[in-house]
């Protein structure tokens, strides 16, 4: 892990590692070189790794599994587009556009994927689709969210996210209609509600 580390320069690392069968998937978008490292959990030696393949900022997300059918896949969103991979292969099997601005964020609810980061697009998508979704899958946008570094919640059938100035907000995760936006003092907003 420290040999992936010094090789990407990944002095800013702050995504979480991801655990799936035999492998540990880095996401280490701090450069222009190294995008996802796969490495073998019992060894540390790279199983293989993926350049950047859609967009040019680095960023700092944590990839999530996403259950879609009988197969599961591995999500990962960079500030232009979110892409669902095969976490064994890492072959791309569906791609969507989106005007994210840095440190994007994922979860998944209700059979979809929902993407936000600090500030700028927030977005919903189905991933059972392949090659480009993005006119076919998005179940709903949100063109402009307030900025925030915590990660949002699922709850029933509810997304909570705090952000600055101590704001949560509620939205569903249906239709992406608002449901309440609070002050609440006291509320952290660099970190992720649980």
């Amino acid at each position: 892990f420290r040999r992936v580390l010094f090789r990407s320069k990944a002095e800013w690392l702050c995504s979480s590692p991801l655990l799936f069968e035999d492998t540990l998937y880095i996401f280490c978008d701090v450069n222009n070189s190294t995008w996802l490292f796969a490495l073998d959990a019992r060894t540390g030696d790279v199983k293989w790794e993926r350049a950047r393949p859609q967009n040019e900022k680095a960023h700092n997300s944590s990839p999530l599994l996403v259950r879609v059918g009988d197969a599961t896949q591995l999500v990962v969103a960079s500030p232009g587009a979110v892409i669902g991979m095969d976490p064994r292969t890492a072959r791309e099997i569906w791609w969507c556009k989106w005007n994210a601005n840095r440190y994007p964020a994922l979860i998944a609810a209700d059979d979809l994927v929902f993407a936000t980061g600090e500030g700028g697009e927030s977005i919903a998508i189905a991933p059972n689709g392949e090659g480009d979704v993005t006119k076919t899958h998005v179940k709903w946008r949100l063109p402009k969210t307030p900025q925030g570094f915590g990660s949002p919640i699922a709850v029933g059938e509810h997304i909570y996210r705090a952000s600055p100035p101590g704001i949560v907000r509620c939205w569903k995760i249906a239709t992406g209609e608002l449901v309440f936006e609070e002050r609440v003092e006291g509320v952290p907003t660099y970190t992720s509600p649980v």
